[in-house]
C-alpha cells in the first residue's frame, strides 16, 4: 500500500506540474503576441502592404500624420469612429502619393476605377463602391450609401450617379492622373501583366474606436496597375478587405485582393476574436501569416479590438501604418520584414582576414599566411560536411588567434572579430 500510495501521489504531482508548465507556456505565448507599444490605441491607418522606398518615406509620413491627426481630432471632439475613419481616408485619398483617390493606378485601358468600403461596428451598417470613375472621394460616397441608401454596394456608373445625386464633388479622370502611376502602367504593359509584386502600392485604410466604444473600419484603393477593366478586389468587399463588429474587431486589409476575397480575411479575424476568443494579435497573425499564404496570397491588415489593442501583421515584405494612442501620441511606422542572417562560412572568416590584412592589423605576412592556411584545411571539412572535424579545427584556429594576440602579431580589433566569427561557426556545426 505505501508503495502504491507513493506511485499515485507521484503521478498526481507529475500531472500537476505538467498543467503548470502548459499554462505557463500558454501565457508566455500570449505575451509574445502582444506588443505593449500597440496597446491603448484609439485610431490607426495604413498606407498599403509592401515596402516604401526611403526617399519617399518623409513625404508619406507627413500625409499619414495629417490623416492620424484628423482621426484623433474627430474622436476627441465627440465624433463617431465612422466619421473619424472617413475624415482620415479623405486626406489619404487626396494625396498623389497613395493608391487611392488622386494617386490611383491605371487599369489596362489607361483609366481609373476606384473601390472603397466603410463599416460601422455598432450596428453592422456598411457602404461600398466599386469601379467609381468621377467621384473625388470614394470613401465619402460609401458613407452616403450607408446613410442614405437601402443598399450596401453600388458599382460603376450607378455609384457615380448616386454620388452626384447626393451632391458629392465630382472630377474628370485626369484629376486622378500622376506621372508615377503612368510610368508604372507602361512598365506593367511591357511585362504584359497586372502588377502584383511586393513593393508598396498604397491602398489605404483606417480603423477607429470612439468615446462610445464603437468600432469602425474603412478601406480605399485604385486596385492593381494594368488590372482588367471591371476588376474588383477585396477593398470594397465587406468581410474581405473591410470589417467592423463591436463584438469582434475592426479590420482594414491590403494585399492580393482575389485571395483575401476567397479567404474572407477581415471577417475571419473578427470571428476568431469573437467566437474562438483569440486575442486580436493571434487572430490577425493566423489569417495574414498562415491562412492567406496557404491560399497563395501575401498582404497585411490593421486590426483594432474593443480594448484598444492594435495588430499589424504582414506577409508581404512590409507595411506602412500609423496609430494614435489615447494619450494623443502619433506614431508612423514603415515596417519591413527582417532579413534572415545567412549562416557564416569559412569563406566569410577568410574575407575578414583579408580585410584586416589590407588595413594593417597583422604584424607580418607570416601571421596572415598561418591563418589562411588553417582556414583552407577547415574549408575542406566544411565542403565534406564533416561537422566534428570543422569544430575541432576551428578550435585550433581560435588557439592560433590567441597565440598571435599574446605575441602582438594581430590587433585586438582583428582578434575580437575573428574569434567571435570562429565561435559562431563552431556553434552552427555543433
Amino acid at each position: 500500500m505505501p508503495n502504491n500510495f507513493m506511485i499515485k501521489t507521484g503521478t498526481i504531482i507529475g500531472l500537476f506540474a505538467l498543467l503548470i508548465f502548459f499554462a505557463t507556456a500558454s501565457m508566455d505565448s500570449s505575451a509574445e503576441q502582444e506588443d505593449p507599444e500597440q496597446e491603448d490605441i484609439m485610431f490607426a491607418i495604413h498606407g498599403g502592404s509592401g515596402t516604401v522606398a526611403e526617399d519617399e518615406q518623409d513625404d508619406q509620413r507627413e500625409v499619414m500624420e495629417e490623416a492620424l491627426e484628423a482621426g484623433k481630432n474627430t474622436i476627441e471632439g465627440g465624433g463617431t469612429s465612422v466619421e473619424a475613419v472617413e475624415e482620415a481616408i479623405v486626406i489619404l485619398e487626396d494625396s498623389p502619393l497613395l493608391n487611392a483617390g488622386r494617386g490611383s493606378v491605371f487599369n489596362t485601358d489607361a483609366a481609373h476605377e476606384l473601390d472603397a468600403s466603410l463599416m460601422n461596428g455598432e450596428d453592422l451598417e456598411a457602404g461600398a463602391v466599386a469601379g467609381v470613375k468621377n467621384i473625388k472621394n470614394p470613401i465619402t460616397l460609401t458613407h452616403e450609401i450607408m446613410e442614405e441608401s437601402e443598399h450596401v454596394m453600388l458599382g460603376g456608373d450607378g455609384a457615380d450617379l448616386f454620388g452626384i445625386e447626393q451632391g458629392l464633388e465630382t472630377v474628370t479622370q485626369d484629376y486622378f492622373f500622376t506621372e508615377r502611376r503612368w510610368e508604372q502602367l507602361l512598365d506593367a504593359k511591357d511585362e504584359d501583366e497586372a502588377d502584383t509584386e511586393d513593393e508598396n502600392h498604397g491602398t489605404v485604410g483606417a480603423v477607429g474606436l470612439d468615446e462610445n466604444d464603437n468600432l469602425a473600419a474603412g478601406t480605399s484603393t485604385g486596385g492593381l496597375t494594368n488590372k482588367a477593366v471591371g476588376r474588383i478586389g477585396d477593398s470594397p468587399i465587406i468581410g474581405a478587405g473591410t470589417y467592423a463588429d463591436n463584438n469582434g474587431v475592426a479590420v482594414s486589409a491590403t494585399g492580393t485582393g482575389e485571395v483575401f476575397i476567397r479567404g474572407t480575411a477581415a471577417r475571419d479575424i473578427s470571428a476568431l476574436v469573437e467566437i474562438d476568443e483569440q486575442s486580436v494579435y493571434e487572430a490577425a497573425e493566423a489569417v495574414v501569416e498562415e491562412n492567406m499564404p496557404a491560399l497563395g496570397a501575401t498582404g497585411a491588415v490593421i486590426a483594432l479590438d474593443h480594448d484598444g489593442n492594435l495588430a499589424s501583421p504582414f506577409s508581404s515584405g512590409g507595411l506602412s501604418y500609423g496609430y494614435v494612442t489615447n494619450d494623443g501620441e502619433i506614431v508612423v511606422e514603415f515596417a519591413e520584414e527582417e532579413d534572415e542572417d545567412e549562416p557564416i562560412t569559412v569563406a566569410d572568416i577568410n574575407e575578414s582576414v583579408e580585410r584586416f590584412d589590407e588595413e594593417g592589423e597583422f604584424a607580418s605576412e607570416e601571421a596572415v599566411q598561418a591563418l589562411t592556411t588553417h582556414l583552407t584545411s577547415v574549408s575542406h571539412y566544411e565542403d565534406q560536411e564533416e561537422a566534428e572535424n570543422v569544430v575541432q579545427h576551428m578550435g585550433g584556429f581560435k588557439d592560433l588567434l590567441e597565440h598571435q594576440l599574446d605575441n602582438d602579431l594581430t590587433s585586438e580589433e582583428a582578434f575580437d572579430e575573428l574569434y567571435a566569427q570562429s565561435e559562431e561557426l563552431i556553434d552552427q556545426w555543433e
